[in-house]
């Protein structure tokens, strides 16, 4: 065995060991001394780890990787059969944030009947997707719309408000479906954005009165 299969193995190994908080330290470790020899392992460790903090500072610890072969590796195994493998690589797609892999995220996992799974698809989506096409993800979202609970519901709000008026518009035609559900939600997310207006507004409105007030003068108090 080479030193650097052995090393793998020896990661591997402590892995396994039952305390989640060990197991934290051990991926912070990985990624604060990164080496080739464990992408593969901490990639695996996606497939079986059961602590949520665990598996993000997994996908932390391999963007200090060698990108082009983390890269590599989790466009390998987003099309597991194993949820879990498929939603972390999605999340870690989103982090590397590498617009050619945009072509790895399907119609397939935008729709995965999995909300957990098809939300990270969702944000993943809308952070790789190139200008062009645009238009054919927000054509795809709109069809998840009504699907999940209040959460799921929100998350692809969120995704579909952060593609801009492209979406709005999209939203707009839907605004009279036939379908309750559906139609509730696109007034969620009307409402959603009308409140981010808003705010928005009032935001630019009180920094034009302090900038005012700043530059105006100042009364000699003397004179008074």
């Amino acid at each position: 065995m080479s030193a650097t299969d052995a090393l793998a193995e020896s990661l591997r190994s402590a892995f396994m060991n039952p305390d989640s908080s060990k197991r934290l330290n051990l991926a912070m470790n990985v990624g604060t001394f990164p080496s080739d020899s464990y992408i593969d392992v901490l990639v695996d460790q996606f497939l079986v780890e059961t602590d949520f903090y665990v598996r993000d500072t997994l996908t932390w610890a391999l963007l200090s990787q060698n990108r082009e072969k983390v890269t590599q590796r989790i466009v390998a195994e987003i099309n597991s059969p194993y949820p879990q493998m498929r939603s972390q690589c999605l999340h870690t797609l989103s982090k590397i944030g590498d617009p050619g892999t945009w072509s790895a995220i399907t119609r397939k996992h935008l729709t995965d009947p999995n909300d957990a799974i098809a939300k990270t698809a969702w944000r993943a989506a809308v952070i790789l997707v190139p200008d062009e096409d645009v238009s054919e993800l927000i054509e795809v979202l709109c069809t998840q719309l009504g699907r999940g609970d209040s959460r799921t519901q929100l998350s692809l709000s969120k995704a579909l408000l952060s593609l801009g008026e492209p979406a709005l518009e999209a939203l707009k035609k839907i605004t009279s479906s036939e379908n309750e559900v559906v139609r509730t939600h696109v007034e969620n997310i009307m409402r959603i954005h009308k409140d981010h207006v808003a705010e928005y507004v009032k935001s630019i409105e009180a920094a034009k009165r302090n900038e005012s007030l700043t530059d105006a003068p100042t009364i000699d108090q003397s004179i008074i």
